[in-house]
């Protein structure tokens, strides 16, 4: 994946899971890490909420992977282990980079 196309997904789970916070009513910075493999692209800790909401980060996980809708270039979002873990959709990337890719095709001798 190219790093423009994955910084595109970066940016969609990071506006979703804004989104998902200002409806929970909680303030934090958004912070993605890279998932372990075989748990997806992304991943987000809820550790650091777990004092402000008062319950278990796995809880807090179950409760925002719930919230994340897949759209764009995001599949699924799981809850795993106190971290929201957010899997890439390929097709999506695909898509994004398909003309560009074309052109470079087109353009080696």
């Amino acid at each position: 994946m190219t790093k423009d196309a994955f910084q595109g997904f970066r940016d969609e789970v990071a506006s979703a899971l804004s989104a998902v916070l200002g409806e929970l009513k909680v303030q934090t910075p958004v912070t993605l890490a890279e998932a372990p493999q075989g748990m997806g692209d992304l991943a987000f800790a809820c550790f650091p909420l777990a004092k402000q909401l008062r319950k278990a980060p796995d809880a807090i996980a179950k409760d925002i992977a719930s919230h994340v809708k897949p759209h764009g270039s995001i599949e699924k979002a799981e809850a795993a282990g106190g971290y929201v873990n957010f899997h890439v959709r390929f097709e999506e990337i695909a898509k994004r980079i398909g003309p560009s890719v074309d052109l470079a095709v087109k353009a080696s001798p």
